[in-house]
């Protein structure tokens, strides 16, 4: 099991500054920090927070791009005892406004001249910078037991209603110890972080590069033209993707005249990568492995698999990481054996403390007792005979079709197989019809073409209804499939189809 001796989130910063002061810890487009730069810039911003009324159990609201300031705030939150809640700076009025309603911060602090409906103390945070870095140190301990929640992190999962994961500090440093057990960050690693920071993905990048002593290199979100160029130029050694910014690269990479081999580690999970997206990742990046992985909000990480792990086991998200357990329940509440398909169950240190303020939620999904907390996902898979874990789908990937169970995602990884197809959606919609199955794919490719593949490949049950083919995937802020966005792009593409 993991050794996580620290109490609080800002024990990683302090141990790296200590062990390697001078060491760069993170850097973006416009500053670079080393680590006793950054742990002393964390100390400041945790004074003025302090300054500002900021008491333990208060929470700190950011709606902001990824910058070194952000990483400041992260620890400089802790080192204050509140709660950080990292909010993507795309998400528009409507959904950010109920989030402030039932998180209720203290302040929130913004990227940008960004104007809400709140009458809460809200900062720009270049605009308060100046004051941060003139302050003065925050010689402070950390009060709060390590049960206290160190982030509130907003997730839709499968519904429209964002709900907030309590994330205490045992946890998430419980997560970052046994992440780090196995993929092996070091000191030499700099890690490319396109993924935004509201993203928890993304977010424990930083956590996890602290706890190593490695840097963090601050990718630009928006830009696509100067990717491969950053990447060379920071010597990026570990990048985490999800698919569609693993696609990007791939397109960049295999135009360009001269590839980046400097980078060893890709890892994947957020959503699934394609084997055939992972095999042309190691192609176009020389001396590359991919690694995928699994786990939710609600449990940051539940499985690792080895480095190329899929060629020699395809599907496969590793084993569970060490001091977790995880099995498969069937509909009756039973485990089932190895092979059988059910609900992916998980107990560990790193099970999250529920739903804020959603006691009802947090009981139909949480279980805590003196045996561990207790977590079920909601996402359901398989064992195989070793214990390694395979991801099936989502509750609402999941349906039955001419008497046979569809998993949305098994049409995906046939579609994406098929030659031409860079990659594909299957949406499920009953406002059309309980049965109805439609494919959504972006390539060089007709929807004939795909459709008839397909029907080598797949049984009846599993041929979608309708292929769409269209330039470009919607994403959500957080660079995954946007499900809702894409179902409503298959009605209007179905109902012109239907007068055609």
């Amino acid at each position: 099991m993991p050794d996580t001796p620290l109490r609080a989130l800002h024990h990683l910063l302090e141990g790296a500054a200590a062990r390697s002061p001078d060491a760069t810890a993170v850097q973006d487009r416009a500053v670079t920090w080393s680590y006793a730069e950054l742990l002393s810039l964390s100390r400041r911003f945790a004074q003025w927070l302090r300054l500002k009324g900021v008491r333990p159990g208060d929470r700190i609201m950011t709606k902001a791009e990824n910058s070194a300031q952000l990483a400041v705030m992260v620890f400089g939150t802790s080192m204050a005892g509140a709660t950080f809640i990292p909010v993507n700076h795309q998400m528009k009025p409507f959904q950010f406004e109920s989030i402030v309603a039932d998180a209720e911060p203290s302040m929130i602090l913004v990227s940008g001249s960004q104007r809400f409906v709140t009458d809460l103390p809200t900062y720009e945070i270049q605009a308060i910078w100046a004051e941060v870095t003139g302050g003065q140190e925050y010689g402070f301990c950390l009060p709060a037991e390590p049960g206290a929640p160190a982030l509130l992190i907003y997730t839709s999962g499968s519904t429209s209603t964002p709900k907030g994961v309590v994330c205490p500090h045992s946890s998430v440093l419980f997560a970052v110890a046994a992440i780090a057990e196995r993929l092996a960050y070091t000191s030499r690693d700099r890690i490319f972080l396109r993924l935004p920071m509201s993203f928890d993905y993304g977010l424990y990048q930083l956590l996890l590069s602290v706890r190593a002593s490695a840097c963090v290199q601050i990718g630009d979100v928006d830009s696509s033209i100067t990717l491969l160029s950053e990447l060379r130029a920071c010597g990026a050694t570990v990048v985490p993707v999800v698919p569609a910014f693993a696609q990007l690269l791939i397109q960049l990479a295999h135009r360009a005249p001269e590839k980046v081999s400097s980078v060893r580690l890709f890892t994947n999970t957020g959503a699934q990568l394609s084997p055939a997206s992972a095999e042309s990742l190691r192609t176009n990046f020389p001396g590359s492995s991919v690694v995928f992985m699994f786990g939710i909000t609600e449990c940051k990480r539940i499985s690792i698999s080895l480095a190329n792990e899929y060629l020699v086991r395809e599907g496969s998200l590793g084993l569970p990481l060490s001091g977790t357990d995880v099995w498969i329940e069937g509909p009756a509440g039973t485990s089932l054996p190895p092979g059988e398909i059910g609900q992916i169950v998980v107990r560990g240190p790193h099970v999250m403390g529920g739903y804020w303020r959603a006691p009802a939620l947090t009981a139909e999904r949480f279980s805590f007792s003196t045996g561990g907390a207790v977590l079920h996902t909601g996402d359901y898979g398989w064992l195989d005979e070793m214990g390694n874990l395979y991801f099936q789908g989502r509750h609402d990937d999941i349906f039955k079709r001419r008497g046979t169970r569809v998993s949305l995602t098994e049409v995906e990884a046939a579609a994406e197989a098929v030659p031409g197809v860079r990659e594909a959606i299957a949406v499920h919609d009953p406002l059309l019809s309980d049965e109805d199955l439609s494919l959504v794919v972006t390539g060089q490719v007709s929807p004939d073409q795909v459709l008839e593949e397909l029907a080598t490949r797949l049984d009846k049950a599993r041929i979608p209804d309708r292929c769409f083919v269209v330039p470009t995937i919607r994403l959500s802020p957080n660079g995954k499939a946007d499900r809702p966005l894409i179902v409503n792009e298959v009605r209007m593409l179905s109902g012109r189809m239907a007068q055609a």
